[in-house]
């Protein structure tokens, strides 16, 4: 019920337009599944990586689906293994998380996630020196265009655009999200594009005519942290395929899901 409480109590602070439009476009919509495959066909057609931020509870309970997007030759990275505020949480709850994420990844998939991205985009440097000795080489937590270090190693690797704030926050036309793309294809740069949103048929012309028209390369997350600025990277948050998985997460004890992939 954490959760829920700390979603309704941002949901108050962005006001009534920002939230229906937001809950509009996360519950009346068709199977993110379905999105999903959309964004990965169409990048697949353009020669391009996207990149999924997906929740070890999420990836435990779709184990084909997450298989599936593995073979096709996308990335995968850590979004959690439950969706927490990792800014407002103990070290040790911090801790575990992030370790039974990992080796649900790597007991399941045989896939080693080397990055992070906090629910919420709360992340703080105590957390981030976490990530650090839980072995993450980056993060991409924060919203901006400059890669930074936090003070113990880690690094920051910004948001650039994110559809949220142009969609959904200022509620700006596809039209607009498209120009908003192809003027930002700065290398080094991140997009933020909610697979579960950017792939419904009301957005998904967005990344097709971004595709269409990009002039450098859509590499993994992963890929563009090795290369260090050469190209931009496509990438999403999944904390669900579902309605019934919020209330799963939401209602049980998600916490004995987590235990389950600790030492």
């Amino acid at each position: 019920m954490s959760e829920l409480s700390d979603y309704f109590a941002i949901l108050r602070k962005r006001g009534f337009s920002t939230t229906f439009r937001e809950l509009r476009s996360r519950f009346i919509r068709q199977s993110p599944k379905i999105a999903i495959r959309r964004v990965m066909d169409l990048c697949e057609k353009y020669n391009s990586v996207f990149t999924f931020y997906i929740t070890g509870n999420t990836a435990m309970r779709n184990r084909d689906f997450i298989r599936e997007i593995i073979n096709r030759g996308h990335s995968i990275e850590c979004h959690g293994f439950n969706h927490i505020r990792f800014d407002s949480k103990d070290e040790t709850v911090i801790r575990n998380d992030l370790k039974a994420a990992r080796q649900l990844y790597e007991k399941c998939f045989n896939h080693c996630v080397c990055g992070f991205r906090a629910p919420y985009l709360k992340l703080d440097s105590r957390a981030a020196g976490i990530l650090k000795n839980e072995r993450f080489a980056f993060s991409s937590s924060t919203l901006g265009n400059e890669w930074f270090e936090y003070d113990c190693g880690l690094t920051e690797i910004p948001i650039s655009i994110c559809d949220w704030h142009v969609l959904i926050k200022d509620n700006k036309s596809n039209d607009y999200m498209i120009s908003k793309l192809l003027d930002s294809q700065e290398d080094g740069n991140v997009f933020e594009l909610h697979p579960w949103r950017i792939g419904q048929k009301r957005y998904i012309e967005i990344l097709e005519e971004f595709l269409k028209q990009k002039r450098t390369n859509c590499v993994s997350q992963k890929q563009l942290y090795e290369d260090k600025n050469n190209s931009i990277a496509l990438t999403g948050d999944v904390g669900e395929f579902g309605l019934s998985e919020i209330f799963i997460r939401a209602f049980s004890k998600s916490d004995s899901n987590c235990k389950k992939f600790l030492d």
